[in-house]
């Protein structure tokens, strides 16, 4: 039995960037690649039970970067309670 591979989530706008990670990191993690924040968030909200790292682009349309990791945080928040905030944070 295999040690269960860490899954990634990936949004950038940048389809270039986005199968550059993908198909480097792909033999190692499970990945989800999306185009822009809002994406990345429902990706995000359907699979937040498996997912270990967030990878964000900080410029994208309909979304940008700062306001997903936002969004996503306060989505932890409400499902795990506040001590969650530490494992968000770029400060810790």
């Amino acid at each position: 039995m295999g040690i269960e591979k860490k899954t990634i989530l990936i949004a950038d706008d940048s389809r270039m960037i986005r199968n550059l990670l993908s198909k480097n990191l792909e033999t190692d993690y499970t990945i989800f690649a999306e185009e822009n924040g809002m994406e990345a968030v429902k990706t995000f909200g359907a699979n937040q039970d498996c997912i270990d790292v967030v990878v964000l682009d900080y410029e994208m349309p309909e979304l940008d970067g700062y306001k997903t990791l936002q969004v996503i945080r306060r989505s932890e928040e409400r499902r795990v309670g506040k001590e969650c905030r530490s494992r968000w944070s770029p400060y810790h």
